[in-house]
């Protein structure tokens, strides 16, 4: 049972997803529901403005270059690139998305006033075909990488425990 437990409801951002995805959101909230828990709808204005997947990709690329700056070779292609992009990396830039994680870390905090836990989509897109490098959300182009961790981006970042149930 999971009466008393109050379930935070992501919109905006969290709620640009596939219709498939969104139907396998809508019947896991359905299920805690049933279960007691009560829905809080929450926005989170910020995210709208500053992108928590560019934040994270500034940031991982820089350290991820500073922790392998010892040894860049030997790597597989794509791990090389992002080694390579990483150390060009601008410290001034480096230093901006640290100060944006630390607004996002604070704002995704504040979402916790209200509600015990967050729940919203993983991924905003079903599994595409192996050989998809762009997929199409909401009648817009995006690269696969730069789509796939949209909705986990803000956590990954700011430090609060996520956890991901298979559903669908």
């Amino acid at each position: 049972p999971l009466a008393g437990l109050r379930i935070g409801v992501l919109g905006g951002w969290f709620q640009v997803v596939e219709p498939e995805v969104r139907d396998c959101t809508d019947e896991a909230t359905r299920v805690l529901v049933e279960l007691g828990a009560e829905l809080v709808p929450l926005e989170m204005p910020l995210i709208e403005r500053i992108n928590p997947d560019a934040v994270k990709r500034v940031i991982v690329v820089a350290e991820s270059a500073a922790l392998h700056d010892h040894n860049l070779t030997g790597y597989g292609e794509i791990f090389a690139q992002i080694l390579e992009s990483g150390a060009e990396v601008r410290a001034t830039d480096y230093i901006h998305a640290l100060r944006l994680r630390s607004l996002l870390s604070v704002s995704a905090a504040g979402l916790f006033d209200s509600v015990d836990v967050l729940v919203s989509a993983t991924c905003p897109i079903v599994a595409p075909p192996e050989t998809s490098d762009v997929v199409k959300l909401a009648g817009r182009d995006y690269v696969l990488a730069d789509i796939v961790a949209r909705n986990t981006s803000l956590f990954n970042i700011s430090g609060h425990p996520a956890v991901t149930v298979p559903s669908g």
